[in-house]
């Protein structure tokens, strides 16, 4: 609870000091409450004689600056202008009184310790932030849990495979696999006529050459990856084809007809 009102607390801190130094940016050329003026507005106000004063204030970027106009009817208003030198000449050539403000200088306290102050209150906001979501047993808690092990150690022996659950499923799945499994004795196979385990090159009826397939049982398919079921009909139609030899293939879109041109073992 103690910790929770600290980073409350913190937080608050947190804010107010971004509040301050937005407020200081905005203020730090006095014009947080002036409304901008077009250069058009500004001229129109030379010629109807409706300027009191003028404050021109240099940016660093020379020769930049900004107007900060008295109107006669006690308004403020802010003109930025590309050029102080003949915005001053522009002044003095139409008789309006203005003062020239020196070039704003870097705020040490504003440049350099407040930015450094700010980063450290907020690595301490985090740091306590985190700790306190560990402390409490949060759901993030278990983030930092990586190298501790969940393994429990069984002194009992009253569990076996006939307890675990679908493994009869498995078994039965197993069993019918190995039902179909056919041990090809490829030293034995011819080597010029297609069979489970050749490796087949084709082309089709305009002679383009096909990437390469191997022929296999129907549990090691992947023809994704070129490797093709016996039992598919492309598997069908090139299982005892020799090199040379046309087949066809009965595909959903109709036939097609592809010619044998390599067999590899």
């Amino acid at each position: 609870m103690k910790q929770n009102q600290q980073i409350r607390g913190l937080g608050l801190i947190l804010l107010v000091v971004a509040l301050l130094t937005f407020a200081s940016s905005l203020t730090r050329g006095g014009s947080l409450f002036n409304d901008n003026m077009s250069h058009q507005e500004f001229m129109m106000a030379i010629e109807n004689k409706s300027i009191k004063a003028v404050e021109i204030h240099q940016n660093k970027q020379t020769p930049t600056g900004c107007l900060t106009i008295l109107m006669t009817d006690g308004d403020r208003r802010d003109v930025p202008v590309s050029d102080v030198i003949k915005a001053e000449q522009l002044l003095e050539e139409n008789g309006i009184d203005y003062e020239l403000m020196d070039v704003p200088q870097d705020n040490y306290l504003m440049t350099v310790i407040l930015p450094i102050g700010l980063s450290a209150v907020v690595i301490m906001f985090i740091m306590m932030y985190m700790n306190a979501r560990l402390n409490s047993g949060g759901g993030n808690s278990k983030m930092m849990n990586f190298g501790k092990s969940r393994a429990k150690m069984s002194r009992t022996n009253s569990i076996n495979f006939t307890k675990v659950a679908g493994l009869e499923e498995e078994k039965e799945e197993l069993e019918e696999i190995l039902q179909h499994v056919v041990i090809v004795d490829e030293s034995n196979a011819p080597t010029n006529v297609v069979t489970i385990g050749c490796k087949v090159t084709v082309a089709d009826k305009n002679g383009n050459t096909m990437p390469a397939y191997r022929i296999v049982g129907s549990q090691e398919s992947d023809p994704m990856n070129g490797i093709i079921s016996e039992e598919s009909p492309f598997g069908k139609a090139l299982v005892g084809a020799k090199e040379g030899d046309t087949v066809t293939v009965e595909a959903p879109s109709g036939a097609i007809v592809y010619t044998v041109q390599k067999i590899e073992r």
